[in-house]
């Protein structure tokens, strides 16, 4: 199961529903609002195979219909260097077969 995580040189402030986060010192400075505040709130807290079905409830939209999304947004965290995490997201189950 994939395991994300903050890095020690990453800095994070939350302020109401947006997430300001950036690798220190030399930025720079990400801001995550709506769907990506959510999913920065979850690292934390929850799996990755949840994520999406939670992002869904969240907003009222169907599961498939931003798993996808769901998936780069974290992968495109992880190269900017502001989650690191054991081995690349798998969103979807080893036995779905509709990638």
């Amino acid at each position: 199961m994939t395991q994300y995580v903050v890095p020690k040189a990453v800095a994070v402030v939350v302020h109401d529903d947006t997430v300001f986060a950036a690798r220190v010192p030399s930025g720079p400075i990400m801001v995550l609002e709506g769907s990506a505040a959510v999913l920065w709130s979850l690292v934390a807290n929850t799996t990755v195979h949840d994520f999406p079905r939670i992002v869904a409830e969240h907003f009222g939209v169907a599961e498939s219909a931003i798993i996808d999304d769901v998936e780069a947004f974290l992968v495109s965290l992880v190269s900017r260097g502001l989650l690191t995490t054991d081995s690349q997201p798998f969103l979807r189950g080893e036995d779905d077969t509709s990638a």
